[in-house]
């Protein structure tokens, strides 16, 4: 491979992960592996709400989820007036195996 060819996909590997350089994105992905790899934009605002105990500001969640879709790491659909977004390309490692355990515990216990 040549020089050229290895800065190019050393940049494709730094933008990808670059993406789980917010916390707010590593819950999002999270969750949505804790909901079982999908979720309505409704239903996963509320997760996340009750996982941050706070209220989320919609737009936040718009713009991260736009760079998750963008990036082809999490789909889009619109169903009816109701928008689902899904994990295409599970990122996380492994050792966020924890913090999905206890985002899916805590969503099944707050229900």
């Amino acid at each position: 491979m040549r020089g050229k060819d290895l800065l190019e996909k050393a940049t494709a590997i730094a933008k990808r992960h670059e993406l789980l350089a917010s916390e707010i994105r590593v819950m999002i992905l999270a969750t949505l592996r804790a909901m079982g790899g999908e979720a309505s934009w409704t239903g996963l605002k509320q997760a996340l709400e009750t996982l941050l105990e706070r209220p989320l500001n919609p737009n936040l969640l718009a713009f991260h989820l736009r760079r998750l879709t963008e990036a082809g790491v999490v789909g889009r659909r619109e169903i009816g007036r109701e928008v689902y977004y899904d994990l295409v390309e599970d990122m996380l490692s492994n050792e966020a195996q924890d913090l999905v355990r206890g985002i899916a515990e805590r969503l099944s216990r707050d229900k």
